[in-house]
């Protein structure tokens, strides 16, 4: 068998290479569904009312023995 006929082109691969994702536009694509998710579930604490003031949370904070700062 001859070398010539044992060698595959490189250019033979990148033709027959199946199509892979761009890997950072899949990885934006991710991060901007989980934000958006972030975003929806905001939404519905909002809409259900199981929100309070920045103050209050703050206070909260403040007081608790958890936040030592």
């Amino acid at each position: 068998m001859k070398l010539s006929t044992r060698v595959t082109p490189i250019n033979n691969f990148k033709v027959n290479a199946p199509a892979t994702p761009d890997l950072v536009s899949r990885a934006q694509t991710q991060e901007t569904k989980a934000f958006l998710k972030i975003l929806a579930l905001g939404n519905l604490q909002i809409e259900s009312g199981r929100v309070r003031s920045a103050s209050s949370a703050t206070k909260q904070l403040r007081d608790s023995k958890v936040a030592t700062f």
